[in-house]
């Protein structure tokens, strides 16, 4: 019965899954697994309180019972019972139940608090135990960071970076306290070398390059050189990918027939844009429903973009519609990508989160969409064009 609730949770049949575990634990209500897996079960469903209380009978049966502990904790952090989480995790250090993520995500609550010297000590406590622990590297810059300390928080990026080239969300952070980071370069208080050469040991290009020129920008240095190296380190995508069987062109569709491949030259993020504006003037209307941002959180992310296209052109609505889930049934509990650290404690899925699943009249309709109808009309929109036709389409015309 465990495995198969584990089996099934896996599939995301959680009901399946609570049923079969429910069935272990009246065979044998003295499991210490039963009630963890059930607990689990019931924090994927978004039932936090019930969740909290399987996790408590775990530990009440196996106090030494790692998960449990971390679980439970995680619960308490999300049903805002902050005090209560921080001692259940000093409590599993002081009697031998620790652990790098016990230690990461008591320093996440303690940061969360306000608590700023006792999360750094936390997450110093985590990369004592896994020194290449990437995500307590990360939160121990954020909380540098919130300290004032930038040249130690940008330190503790790299570290991250160093551990995992493609933690890219270090890369967002550093980038955004650069205009600080300047402030102390041109008032004397840091070395604008000393930045340059954190940036020079950073992986991944051209994130470094783009981290540089910023820097540059703001404190009057070389910025051609460094608008050079952003623009020469850019992704490149073949033209020789073949996307089917009659070998379609690539959306990075070549303008000119003597070229072998097209540079991506920049983004131009233009902020919100009044969204959020525009769904409070559409929200209140009956037959309209504007999805939020959060629903395609990470869409322009480098990683996601990889998933996506990654077998060609052609694949792109199976892959897209399976990784954005939700988008189609506001139920489904998986996690959009990419699930980043600001998601450790996100245990509901984003559509109930969000109060997608409680619509209509009697706020019992979860929101859903044809998937079927998605993939075909997508489908004939890339089959029905080629060459540089499907360039355009994919690089900005189409709206999904």
């Amino acid at each position: 019965h465990l495995n198969l609730s584990n089996v099934l949770m896996k599939f995301g049949d959680l009901e399946g899954a609570k049923k079969v575990i429910t069935k272990s634990l009246s065979l044998e209500p003295e499991r210490s697994e039963a009630h963890f897996i059930l607990g689990h079960i019931l924090e994927q469903s978004g039932e936090l309180k019930k969740a909290k209380e399987h996790y408590r009978t775990a530990l009440s049966l196996n106090a030494e019972y790692l998960p449990a502990n971390v679980n439970l904790g995680r619960v308490l952090r999300e049903l805002g019972e902050f005090d209560e989480a921080i001692s259940l995790y000093i409590n599993a250090n002081s009697t031998g139940v620790d652990s790098p993520e016990i230690q990461l995500n008591l320093g996440n609550i303690l940061q969360h608090v306000g608590r700023l010297e006792e999360a750094d000590k936390a997450f110093r406590n985590a990369i004592t135990l896994e020194p290449k622990f990437p995500e307590a590297h990360y939160n121990l810059g954020n909380t540098l960071q919130d300290m004032g300390c930038l040249n130690e928080a940008w330190v503790s990026f790299q570290k991250a970076l160093d551990i995992n080239p493609k933690f890219f969300i270090a890369f967002s952070n550093m980038y955004l306290s650069i205009p600080a980071l300047c402030h102390d370069i041109l008032t004397k208080q840091t070395e604008i070398s000393f930045i340059e050469e954190l940036i020079d040991a950073l992986p991944t290009p051209p994130e470094p390059d783009i981290l540089r020129l910023r820097l540059r920008s703001l404190t009057g240095g070389d910025t051609e050189e460094a608008w050079n190296n952003v623009a020469g380190n850019m992704p490149t995508i073949q033209s020789e990918t073949i996307l089917n069987d009659n070998s379609i062109t690539p959306p990075s569709i070549i303008r000119s027939e003597h070229s072998s491949q097209r540079k991506m030259v920049a983004l131009l993020h233009f902020g919100r844009s009044g969204s959020g504006y525009l769904h409070s003037l559409l929200d209140d209307h009956p037959n309209i429903s504007t999805l939020p941002g959060v629903y395609m959180s990470g869409f322009f992310g480098r990683e996601v973009w990889d998933r996506i296209s990654r077998k060609g052109f052609q694949e792109i609505p199976e892959r897209f519609s399976s990784l954005y889930k939700v988008l189609f049934d506001a139920r489904n509990p998986e996690k959009i990508p990419p699930a980043d650290i600001s998601d450790t404690y996100n245990n509901k899925s984003v559509g109930e989160k969000e109060g997608f699943v409680k619509m209509g009249p009697n706020q019992d309709t979860p929101l859903t969409l044809d998937r079927g109808q998605f993939l075909e009309n997508l489908g004939e929109v890339i089959n029905g064009l080629e060459g540089e036709d499907l360039g355009d389409a994919i690089n900005g015309s189409i709206v999904f």
